[in-house]
């Protein structure tokens, strides 16, 4: 079998006008190797559309100027090549109908032939591409963009939405082409951002080809490493306006969500959205938190104070969920959003037995060869059984408890070393090494069993994205929440009267107890109280340090030392040599090499070497795990709030940051919303209202005084959480969760796309006076 020098190719492959570096949308990335990687028929049924793979009229022709002429039977495995082009690169489609034929058995597929076949499948739905070998010629980066005239095509046969202008109406309407002036405009005039740019392309990229698509998965390409990488470009002139407009704001400034949304994607901007919500409300808590201190330690025998905190404590975050509901309505509405529903086809990861039907929700519907009921033909699927993904839930879960357990014996272990470093000359210093030893513990428990929880759920296959984030969502929540707030119960319900392991001679008690503070000296509420509210100083505070670390440095220096690696050759030959690197401005050498070179690597190239985007589900973890300890011990230390809103002011700029600077532009995924984690701090809304509840029953010996014994003051502990509770009750039925101005503006903008639509079927006469509208959106 003849081969393909991968070099060899790149000069015929270019196909589009030159243009500005900033215009290319998509950046695909493969390694430049040559080597046979799979079976043709392998490659044909996983990554090729059933309509190619069986020879549909939909497959892309070789005539464009960056192909080869194939000439290549279905029952022979012959090669033909075009000397002038200097590719010997066969037909993988002809390979592919006969492999999936039975007529080809042992072909291989290069590299170099895969990465051929994709660039002629992107060019046969109209897309511009361009292939240029890296620097270094250990990769090769495919660029793709689209014409203006494609792009108004591709909106108009989604049914995208797009902004009218004022004189129009305002509001989203689905774009038309006949109908281009009604709709905003770019500052450069175009009429699509480059995020939308880049989804329109994403859809000609991944779509069928019978839909009119090239049938590409990128995500599946890169989970099989046929390509290294794939990710959007980013638009310098768009991130010098958010660091100018976003990063360098002063603390608690507004965001600019509007540009932030329309440059990373709604998904990416309910996240700050929240974030800056959250931490705006948090000095509301952190002013009266301010006050009760103050009042505790002006009267220290006073634990009345704990009481009317926490009820006040539970009250806010009862109507923080309430208006974040209605804010994040009114966001979904100012970003069209509003019931945005997301098609979703089989995520990467999934594995399954390669059947023909196709999956209705979670239900998986069998078809036969040749059963069609449409102009779609069915092509294989991947079909995996939902009893057994339910069964490796229940295993997962049975592993996440074991684990939970060991965390639990990993904490008292804490203590008692705790306790021992406090019997030594080290006195009270011991029990606060200890503290900072467990939070120090939990977060790295909380790194380490990330992991545990990505390989958890990926074993449980789940089908789609959602769902894969959804149970990755409850498996993080319920470890971290056994993590985080295990030493905080066991102080606040356990500690007064134990022996840690049963051991008499290991007696954990308070440090500012009754035996050991007779004259009640210590300012402040007494008991395990006081030493609950210096294990939350403790933990905010270590969070505070190690928030920007984790954050912005580290990704930082990882971005450095993989521009070290890779300038190195240049330092040890002293001499010039082409790079393909990250060459940042603020570093002395990468001024020298670019001096040397007499240009600079192209905008792609730098790109290139960003960490990967991983999403916000660590943000929002961290988010959720941080409101617990407000709410849930607020009786105990109401300085909590203030300390996590330095650290939300520092997480804001530090997220920011990173996103413009240290990452990859994330692919556009839209949302409504921040998903699951609404529900999980409604759960912790409730357990909140409960821990305080019997806190302030178990913990001050004021209300225990006041009943005379320990069942009238159960009995009052759970009058008051019923009382909390029906009060939560009661927020969430008189706020309603859509503001009034929203439901209006929303009839509104249906009246205008219902006028629209109508002059836009009476102009065309092409059907009937309120004919039926389009179903198909794309937000």
């Amino acid at each position: 079998m003849s081969s393909v020098n991968p070099s060899d190719a790149l000069p015929s492959m270019i196909s589009a006008p030159r243009m500005a570096k900033d215009k290319w949308e998509i950046v695909l990335v493969f390694p430049n190797t040559d080597h046979e990687i799979a079976p043709v028929c392998h490659y044909a049924k996983r990554f090729m559309p059933g309509s190619l793979a069986k020879g549909s009229a939909s497959a892309p022709s070789s005539s464009s100027s960056s192909s080869s002429s194939s000439s290549s039977s279905s029952s022979s495995s012959s090669i033909s090549s075009d000397p002038e082009q200097g590719q010997g690169s066969r037909s993988i489609i002809t390979l592919a109908q006969g492999a999936l034929q039975g007529h080809i058995t042992h072909s291989t597929v290069t590299r170099a032939e895969i990465r051929q076949d994709i660039i002629q499948r992107l060019e046969a739905v109209g897309l511009w591409v361009l292939s240029k070998e890296a620097d270094d010629r250990k990769h090769i980066f495919v660029l793709v963009r689209a014409s203006p005239e494609l792009l108004e095509k591709t909106a108009e046969d989604m049914g995208m939405e797009l902004h009218l202008q004022e004189a129009y109406g305002g509001g989203y309407c689905p774009f038309t082409v006949a109908q281009r002036h009604l709709f905003h405009t770019q500052q450069d005039g175009s009429l699509f951002s480059k995020t939308r740019r880049q989804q329109i392309i994403m859809e000609l990229i991944d779509e069928d080809p019978e839909d009119g698509g090239a049938g590409i998965n990128l995500a599946q390409l890169q989970a099989d490493n046929i390509t290294k990488k794939a990710f959007p470009t980013h638009s310098e002139s768009t991130k010098r306006e958010l660091m100018r407009t976003w990063v360098r704001r002063p603390p608690l400034s507004e965001q600019p969500m509007l540009d932030i949304c329309s440059y990373f994607g709604e998904e990416f901007g309910f996240y700050f959205a929240f974030l800056g919500f959250y931490t705006k409300w948090l000095i509301y808590a952190s002013v009266v938190g301010v006050i009760a201190t103050v009042i505790m330690y002006a009267i220290p025998s006073s634990q009345v104070v704990n009481t009317v905190y926490a009820v006040f404590i539970t009250l806010w975050a009862s109507l923080f969920l309430e208006l974040w509901k209605r804010e994040r309505n009114s966001n979904a509405w100012k970003w069209n959003m509003w019931n945005y529903q997301q098609r979703e086809d089989n995520r990467p990861g999934f594995k399954g037995e390669e059947r023909l039907g196709v999956y209705v929700g979670k239900e998986w519907v069998q078809l036969k060869e040749g059963e069609a009921y449409g102009p779609t033909t069915p092509r294989p699927n991947k079909f995996f059984p939902e009893q057994t993904i339910q069964n490796r839930m229940a295993i997962c879960m049975a592993i996440i408890t074991t684990v939970s357990v060991i965390v639990i014996i990993i904490t008292i272990s804490l203590l008692t070393f705790r306790l021992f470093l406090g019997n030594t000359r080290l006195g009270e210093w011991g029990g606060i090494l200890g503290s900072v030893a467990n939070a120090v513990m939990i977060q790295v428990l909380n790194k380490v069993y990330r992991v545990l929880a990505m390989k958890l759920n990926s074993w449980e296959n789940h089908r789609t994205a959602t769902e894969y984030n959804n149970n990755l969502l409850v498996k993080l929540f319920l470890f971290q929440f056994v993590n985080s707030y295990t030493v905080l119960y066991y102080i606040a319900f356990v500690k007064r009267r134990v022996n840690l392991w049963g051991d008499p001679l290991l007696p954990d008690h308070c440090l500012y107890d009754e035996d050991n503070n007779p004259d009640k000296s210590f300012p402040g509420q007494l008991g395990c109280s006081s030493e609950l509210s210096y294990q939350l100083l403790i933990i905010l505070g270590t969070n505070i340090a190690l928030g920007p670390f984790v954050e912005v440095i580290l990704p930082w220096l990882v971005a450095k030392l993989t521009i070290f690696k890779q300038m190195l050759p240049f330092f040890k030959k002293n001499k010039p040599t082409k790079t393909s690197t990250l060459l940042d401005k603020d570093l002395d050498f990468q001024a020298k090499a670019s001096k040397a070179k007499g240009n600079k690597s192209p905008k792609f190239e730098r790109d290139f070497l960003l960490n990967e985007y991983e999403g916000t589900i660590d943000e929002y973890s961290e988010m959720v795990i941080q409101y617990g300890y407000i709410t849930l011990f607020a009786a105990s230390f109401p300085l909590a709030p203030i300390l996590a809103l330095v650290n939300n002011v520092i997480e804001m700029r530090a997220d920011a940051l990173k996103s413009i600077t240290s990452f990859h532009k994330p692919f556009y995924q839209g949302a409504d919303g921040i998903g699951g984690w609404q529900t999980v701090l409604e759960v912790m809304g409730v357990i909140a209202v409960m821990t305080n509840c019997l806190q302030i029953a178990y913990s001050y010996d004021s209300l225990f005084s006041l009943f005379g014994s320990l069942y009238p003051t159960l009995v009052f502990a759970v009058a008051l959480e019923h009382v909390l509770l029906f009060l939560k009750f009661i927020i969430a039925v008189v706020i309603p969760d859509v503001p009034s101005k929203i439901r209006t503006a929303i009839a509104r903008e249906t009246y205008i796309q219902d006028q629209l639509l109508r002059a836009y079927e009476l102009s065309h006469d092409n059907k009937k006076r309120g004919g039926k509208r389009r179903t198909k959106k794309m937000h």
